[in-house]
């Protein structure tokens, strides 16, 4: 079983076709005529999404970072499709969110996805797909520590001591990928907590696939304080990816800069220690590795136009 963020129960069934069906459990409500809504009444049921999984990405399904979800096993399917119980026909973006009871269940289902998922696929234009490759890029963040924050003079409001309590958002192409713990009563709030989104990642100690989409370019920490029960935007800091140097470490301190809303009025509030490396790799496809596959006995997928290499047996 599956269960949506709204607590909604609902059951799954994967089409040997690519196609995912999700139903939601029945509810059984009391006649009322008066009632100015449609009522589902019955056992049977309710056919809520259908998503063809061959028409996305492998990249439009992703796992769910454990800071953002009081869930431990999620993952999400950003999908263009409508509500099936909806009367417009029109067709949206929607992400539909994913929790399972256990690490395997998650573990299946999204293996399964997937692999009904069409691979990003690189190279010369050419007609031949044998010419084309997969590349998977792996981005390893921590979030170090802050310094000299203080909240931005436009705003009006004066700082003192031990007055904020802050935390960072992870944004990468314009999605909310992690978030840190928040420091409660610090100008210098040290984290020190590390994220992974990578193609092959000790993720909770264990081999997943890549959660990131097909372009890293956008990678931005959003450094936030809770003032009256309110999340205010302190500044931001924008990581330069595209001359970022493949497979290095580099570790440095960010300037915060804070925009208005009107954008005339910039200013630096604070500094954050952040080290990241970027890396990629590509996969080619299963026949250029069929010396190595008699050699170490790899395993490929049949009947993909791209293949994917698992574990050595």
């Amino acid at each position: 079983m599956l269960q949506l963020p709204q607590n909604r129960r609902v059951k799954s069934i994967l089409k040997d076709n690519g196609v995912l069906s999700i139903y939601s459990e029945p509810v059984i409500i009391p006649f009322c005529p008066f009632a100015k809504v449609e009522i589902h009444r019955g056992e049977e049921e309710i056919l809520s999404y259908t998503i063809h999984l061959g028409a996305l990405p492998r990249s439009a399904i992703q796992l769910i970072d454990p800071s953002l979800s009081s869930q431990s096993y999620c993952f999400v399917i950003h999908a263009e499709l409508r509500e099936t119980a909806s009367r417009t026909l029109e067709m949206r973006k929607m992400p539909i969110f994913l929790a399972l009871d256990s690490r395997v269940q998650m573990e299946v289902w999204f293996v399964l996805l997937r692999c009904y998922a069409t691979p990003e696929l690189y190279g010369p234009p050419s007609p031949d797909p044998l010419d084309a490759f997969r590349c998977h890029r792996s981005l390893s963040l921590r979030v170090v520590e802050g310094r000299r924050l203080h909240r931005p003079v436009s705003s009006g409001d004066s700082m003192r001591e031990k007055e904020m309590d802050s935390y960072c958002d992870i944004i990468i192409e314009g999605e909310i990928r992690g978030k840190t713990s928040v420091k409660k009563g610090t100008l210098r709030p040290l984290w020190n907590e590390d994220f992974e989104f990578t193609y092959i990642s000790s993720w909770r100690h264990r081999l997943i696939d890549s959660d990131l989409p097909e372009h890293i370019d956008d990678v931005a920490i959003i450094l936030k304080y809770i003032r009256r029960n309110r999340e205010m935007v302190l500044g931001k800091v924008t990581l330069n990816m595209m001359d970022t140097e493949l497979g290095k470490s580099t570790q440095a301190w960010h300037p915060v800069i804070f925009t208005a809303r009107d954008g005339l009025s910039v200013e630096r509030v604070g500094e954050l220690d952040l080290k990241y490396k970027l890396e990629e790799l590509v996969i080619l496809m299963g026949s250029d590795y069929s010396e190595i596959g008699k050699v170490n006995r790899l395993c490929f997928k049949p009947n993909c136009s791209c293949y994917l290499i698992s574990r050595m047996v």
